[in-house]
């Protein structure tokens, strides 16, 4: 299961959850998974530990959000 702890890379830098993220973008998970065109139940997976995101989805998923245009 997932503790919800980050994991260190590139230096200090450190991995957020996926919950984590989805959190910062106030995105219930059904909308989450829809702006980023990946499966809800996939989501929903990562975020309770059933599965663990792989580190490149996280930070691609970072990069992707932080370079949106503002609305």
């Amino acid at each position: 299961r997932s503790s919800g702890i980050h994991v260190c890379y590139g230096g200090n830098r450190m991995i957020p959850t996926i919950k984590e993220i989805r959190a910062s973008t106030e995105l219930s998970q059904a909308k989450f998974a829809k702006l980023l065109d990946i499966p809800t139940r996939t989501i929903e997976d990562w975020e309770s530990g059933r599965h663990k995101s792989p580190d490149y989805v996280v930070k691609l998923i970072e990069f992707y959000l932080k370079n949106q245009p503002k609305k």
